[in-house]
């Protein structure tokens, strides 16, 4: 309709006996249109944006709960192993784990927040602070990383010192090394090495 106006005025100002406001009332016109268009397409691509952010905030938050539960379980199943060949073995693979539950976790976490921030443009007010505080839960939840590290890094001063290096250690060693070649601790009778 209002491309059917500027079609009209057009056909009369190409007419020598046309008044001189007519340009200006045309070009007024042009330029109110280009201008609410260009802003109906960016709300329409902001609705869209919405959309799509609506439906990431929702599968990404399950998602990201459910790595966290998992983060928790493997938490829960760092322990000291205290075997000299299994314990540094272990360690790595708890090392690698974390690694990669933190960066999958962040990942996710980045998304869902960025999709909230999409939201919160166009959110009324009552459903901002509930929405914040999904995320706020996740971001909470997410101090388990750190928890993770932190028993990390308490195993991994706790047993750094386990490199053989004092006499003790040593001791201990040669009686392991002996127990998995098979010697049974049998010296004989304690009286008779004892006496002279």
């Amino acid at each position: 309709m209002v491309m059917d106006f500027i079609a009209k005025g057009e056909k009369l100002m190409q007419d020598p006996n046309c008044p001189k406001f007519l340009d200006g009332h045309v070009k007024k016109l042009r330029e109110a249109w280009e201008d609410t268009n260009e802003k109906a397409q960016l709300r329409k691509k902001a609705l869209a944006d919405n959309l799509s952010s609506w439906e990431t905030f929702e599968e990404q938050k399950v998602e990201n709960h459910k790595q966290l539960d998992l983060a928790d379980a493997e938490f829960e199943a760092i322990k000291k192993v205290f075997d000299l060949k299994a314990g540094p073995a272990d360690y790595e693979l708890r090392m690698k784990t974390a690694a990669s539950f933190r960066k999958g976790i962040q990942d996710i976490f980045n998304t869902v927040s960025g999709a909230n921030d999409c939201l919160q443009q166009m959110l009324p007010d009552e459903k901002k602070a509930p929405m914040a505080g999904e995320v706020q839960e996740i971001r909470t939840r997410m101090d388990i990383l750190k928890k993770t590290d932190e028993r990390l890094e308490f195993i991994w001063t706790s047993t750094n010192g386990w490199q053989f290096s004092t006499p003790v250690s040593q001791s201990l060693r040669i009686g392991w090394e002996r127990e998995e070649r098979g010697f049974d601790g049998n010296l004989g009778n304690p009286v008779e090495l004892l006496s002279p």
